[in-house]
């Protein structure tokens, strides 16, 4: 079965539904000493995930359709927030280069990337959401691999990382990383998964109240290639908006 998710990057066929591995494997912390944890195997339950991060195309149906108006796509502290903040678009969406249509929206809200995944949900009616942290790395690394074409970095024409020399996002479908576009590089990718310890449960994350970090991950256009490894994993309170942020949508299957 195949979920579609717009007419161009459609969502994978299945994914989990087994025993997964999870974590850095030997020799990663020589490469990228900060990284957290050892390998481990757990259960991950089946879902989809998004072939590409979100593009600002797709987030423009999302604007027009009134998503920033509509409060029940949001909980009341994000809504508030957003209210407070006066926000009714990304970060950088006025720009020539960054608004782009084929290159991922970026300058999102963990809140307003909840907000457009429940405006999918409505408007398809399936349950759109952010992946966990780590049914993302299941689909970058579903068998070990450092990267999600394979161990070799190969940075330069496998992924828009500071290596590549773009310096900036880059139009979604450069970048064919084993079936996926753009899980290393481009664009950081929120999670619905709060920051704490590395090995932690993979179900998806309640809902944070107070101050409380979400982990993203896949490094981005701004970073070298050791932030684009699999096992990488960086946070962010959930009202930052950069422009080396954005994110993919996941369904349960």
């Amino acid at each position: 079965r195949r979920a579609e998710f717009g007419s161009k990057h459609p969502l994978t066929n299945r994914l989990g539904g087994r025993l997964a591995e999870f974590g850095p494997r030997g020799g990663d912390q020589a490469i990228l000493p900060g990284l957290w944890g050892s390998r481990w195997q757990e259960f991950l339950e089946a879902y989809s995930l998004a072939v590409a991060p979100v593009t600002n195309q797709q987030y423009g149906e999302f604007i027009r359709d009134g998503g920033y108006s509509e409060s029940s796509y949001l909980s009341e502290v994000a809504w508030r927030w957003l209210r407070e903040s006066l926000i009714s678009a990304p970060a950088f969406w006025s720009s020539p280069d960054w608004g782009n249509p084929g290159r991922p929206v970026v300058g999102v809200s963990l809140y307003e990337a909840q907000a457009f995944c429940k405006w999918m949900s409505v408007r398809t009616g399936k349950p759109f959401r952010l992946p966990t942290e780590w049914e993302w790395e299941h689909a970058a690394s579903p068998d070990g691999r450092r990267w999600p074409w394979g161990d070799e970095s190969e940075l330069t024409t496998r992924a828009n990382t500071l290596e590549s020399g773009i310096g900036a996002t880059s139009v979604v479908g450069l970048f064919n990383q084993g079936g996926f576009f753009d899980l290393a590089g481009n664009v950081w990718e929120w999670t619905g998964s709060i920051f704490t310890g590395y090995r932690v449960s993979t179900g998806v994350e309640r809902e944070a109240r107070g101050f409380t970090t979400y982990v993203i991950r896949g490094g981005s256009w701004l970073n070298d290639r050791t932030h684009a490894m699999a096992a990488n994993r960086d946070h962010y309170p959930p009202f930052e908006r950069h422009s080396d942020l954005g994110f993919r949508v996941a369904l349960d299957d």
